[in-house]
């Protein structure tokens, strides 16, 4: 895939935090005004931290921006959140009354492990926990949906009445089983989600698909799907490189990376969104960041996001990078 690159030698990004609830949320190491706008460094490691409960009303979430019931605002559902300052960001706290009061409803809220919100059921009080358990089964890279639990522990399912805003969250158990080929000039079988290393004396760089991945004679990659890896011998520029594709499960993306020449990977991962304009300041959502690696792949569920893209941050000379795939329709 195509690529775009941008360049930047920002030493400060902007940031402001909000929260309706009063002393309720904290930003780690910053001297700092809740409603201000402020400056950290950039890639200065940020944590946010919100109080669980707070004077009768319940966290349920950090998002960006300050519509708290967009659902494609949101970031994530820890109290404590931690992330690098790449690009200016301005979040709201959202709190929730503890007992739900509008009339006779209560609101389930449904999270993957990693904190991602799959839905939100608005439904009576008082109803099972069975009568609203959503149709569609979370997906995880190479592990099978077991159930949703509250609490950690218990079942959804034996809820035997919800009266208040509940939390359930989908837990995932033993890896996914299968196989798939992969086509190098020795071309053989092997078990699906396999780590496989590859040594070529002599090649220069490997391609998957046709798109070039990896430099050097070793190339190591997992296996999601049927593959075909080609290498060659002849010279390239060794430039930091980033692909992405969505024929590798169903439901899924991947980005493959290597970091070429340039000094160190910052930072690698998807993005997901409404459009295909979207960027690390703009992105709706951002899954499964990998860092301090040469190369390698990362596999995510976009859990039917309209557009993904692929990003690796980079540092060149001292210099920040950002590159970019192309955005793909995940419809």
């Amino acid at each position: 895939k195509a690529d775009v690159e941008v360049s930047t030698t920002e030493t400060t990004v902007s940031f402001s935090l909000n929260c309706a609830v009063e002393d309720a949320v904290s930003v780690s190491g910053v001297d700092y005004e809740i409603g201000a706008v402020g400056s950290v460094p950039f890639g200065k490691q940020i944590t946010l931290t919100a109080a669980p409960e707070k004077d009768g009303a319940v966290f349920a979430g950090w998002y960006r921006g300050t519509d708290v019931d967009d659902e494609g605002s949101f970031v994530s559902d820890a109290a404590t959140y931690t992330f690098n300052a790449y690009t200016n960001f301005y979040f709201t706290a959202k709190y929730v009354a503890e007992e739900e009061t509008d009339g006779d409803t209560v609101k389930v809220e449904f999270y993957k492990e990693n904190g991602d919100l799959v839905g939100v059921e608005t439904v009576a009080k008082g109803v099972s926990g069975a009568d609203i358990i959503p149709a569609d089964v979370p997906t995880l890279i190479g592990y099978n949906f077991d159930n949703w639990y509250v609490d950690g522990s218990t079942l959804l399912e034996s809820v035997a009445e919800i009266n208040k805003l509940t939390r359930a969250v989908a837990l995932f158990n033993a890896k996914a089983t299968g196989s798939a080929k992969v086509n190098y000039v020795d071309s053989g079988m092997t078990a699906y989600n396999s780590k496989i290393t590859k040594t070529v004396s002599g090649a220069k760089y490997w391609l998957r698909d046709g798109n070039v991945v990896g430099y050097g004679s070793n190339y190591t990659h997992y296996l999601w799907a049927d593959t075909d890896i080609t290498y060659s011998v002849a010279s390239i520029e060794n430039k930091p490189i980033i692909y992405l594709d969505d024929d590798v499960v169903d439901g899924a993306c991947m980005v493959e990376y290597d970091k070429g020449n340039a000094d160190a990977i910052v930072e690698v991962g998807i993005l997901f969104g409404g459009s295909e304009n979207i960027n690390i300041a703009s992105k709706s959502k951002m899954n499964a960041s990998q860092k301090n690696y040469d190369h390698g792949q990362l596999a995510v569920a976009h859990d039917g996001n309209a557009y993904a893209r692929g990003y690796m941050i980079y540092v060149d000379g001292g210099v920040y990078n950002v590159i970019y795939t192309d955005a793909m329709s995940v419809n």
